[in-house]
């Protein structure tokens, strides 16, 4: 089984810079490691998937079956 790389991120990184800077965040680590990986904000691990069938899969297809975070409940609907 094929282990998700984890990336380092701070609190501070992640509460103070701006937007777009939050969004390259994604897209920098998504073309280094690929589709999925995670990081760690405090206690929270966070795992990243940002492929389309992926995406659709956690949110549409299966949503029962995993957690999300209070976010989700922003773009539920």
């Amino acid at each position: 089984m094929q282990t998700t790389p984890k990336v380092n991120i701070s609190i501070f990184d992640i509460i103070l810079k701006k937007r777009e800077i939050k969004i390259d965040f994604f897209k920098e680590n998504k073309d280094k490691f690929g589709y999925f990986f995670k990081f760690q904000v405090l206690d929270r691990k966070i795992l990243v998937c940002t492929h389309p069938e992926g995406i659709k899969h956690i949110l549409v297809d299966n949503n029962k079956n995993y957690n999300k975070s209070f976010a989700y409940d922003i773009i539920k609907l």
